[in-house]
């Protein structure tokens, strides 16, 4: 592969090459650079330098998170590499509850709010994923729960109210005989 992606799967913390590869692959693989070829080896001649890595599956992951929960906090925290943690992480969450569930997150973790992405090690992304799983994962009050069911014509809202669009109410059309009823 080229060999800046090479790079940023074996990249260690505080090294501007850290990314969501890295985290993804080092907490299943032991990464290794085998060899690094110059471009002009082959031909014809490429514009890169290709490198050669080992990936070697580990026994046991270094954090037991699933993928999903992994590359979701990985995503938004490359997604902003340069700014606070607190900042970056408010993203995963609902706006209503956003500010209290980043906290959270956070201290839970043991991180404060100004920790930037590029310093954490693999284990701590594992660990900020099995947190944000455990809080997205827990029932919450009713009054937190701001998701509505949604019929295509009607909203049922948690606390039992129906609004349903007047325009989309459907009425029997009456027969006369109805009519004289």
């Amino acid at each position: 592969m080229q060999e800046a992606v090479a790079g940023r799967i074996v990249s260690d913390p505080l090294m501007d090459q850290r990314g969501r590869l890295s985290i993804i692959f080092q907490n299943w693989f032991d990464c290794r650079v085998k060899h690094v070829f110059s471009g002009r080896a082959f031909v014809p001649a490429a514009n890169v330098n290709v490198a050669v890595i080992q990936l070697i599956p580990l026994k046991r992951p270094l954090v037991e998170v699933s993928y999903d929960l992994l590359d979701k906090v990985t995503r938004v925290a490359f997604h902003t590499r340069n700014k606070k943690m607190e900042t970056t992480m408010a993203a995963l969450f609902q706006e209503e509850t956003r500010d209290d569930d980043t906290r959270e997150l956070l201290h839970r973790a043991h991180l404060k709010s100004d920790t930037m992405c590029l310093t954490l090690a693999t284990e701590e992304f594992g660990q900020l994923a099995q947190i944000y799983g455990d809080i997205i994962s827990r029932p919450r009050p009713i009054h937190e729960q701001l998701d509505q069911k949604i019929n295509r014509n009607e909203l049922t809202f948690e606390l039992g109210e129906t609004y349903v669009r007047p325009e989309k109410i459907k009425t029997k059309k009456k027969s006369k005989k109805d009519w004289d009823e």
